[in-house]
């Protein structure tokens, strides 16, 4: 079967790598980078312009937000950047060799907790463990006041009213490990807004 006859282009015609092939491919990835830039400023200007409207309440709850946004961007990153070291250290480790640990022979540690804003920035997911457990602000600000207290009362205002995150999360006591560290989440995570 014969094939069609297309018009030269020019495109990958005998070009030598790194030629003026490449240069398309860059002139184009400097472009999507600046139809990014110029989003990303509309978007901060947006921003601005909402945040000269708000009182400061909104203000408050605005920042509180960004903070979380931020805070969750980074564990992210950080995540990301665990990853590729547990798995540059299990190839490391498959390829043999002395003093080095086989792939698999010591359990990962787990990531630690973190609270992503629901889009309607009065709920959020506690990510941990493999669970995202859903939270309302009001369930938040309670977790916050009994972690202040101590493991002992964030323990006891779950049992009492978020049984089934006991249960998801695995959580073991009150002075199961884990717990301090949830509570230690929820501290740096949060703050208590006085009305």
């Amino acid at each position: 079967m014969a094939k069609a006859a297309v018009p030269e282009s020019g495109k990958g015609k005998g070009k030598p790598a790194g030629g003026k092939g490449d240069s398309a491919a860059s002139a184009r990835a400097a472009s999507k980078a600046s139809r990014l830039s110029v989003a990303l400023g509309r978007l901060r200007d947006e921003l601005t312009e909402l945040a000269s409207e708000l009182d400061g309440e909104g203000l408050e709850f605005l920042i509180g937000q960004a903070r979380v946004l931020r805070y969750n961007m980074e564990v992210d990153t950080l995540e990301r950047l665990g990853d590729e070291l547990e798995a540059s250290r299990a190839w490391s480790g498959a390829k043999g060799g002395a003093g080095r640990v086989k792939a698999g022979s010591a359990k990962p540690a787990a990531a630690d907790p973190r609270f992503v804003a629901g889009e309607d920035g009065k709920t959020f997911h506690l990510v941990w463990k493999g669970e995202y457990k859903l939270f309302g602000g009001d369930e938040v600000a309670a977790m916050l006041k009994a972690a202040r207290g101590g493991p002992a009362r964030l323990w006891a205002w779950l049992e009492k009213e978020r049984s089934d995150a006991i249960g998801d999360l695995a959580l073991s006591g009150p002075s199961d490990p884990d717990l301090a560290l949830l509570a230690s989440t929820l501290e740096s995570t949060f703050v208590i807004r006085r009305p």
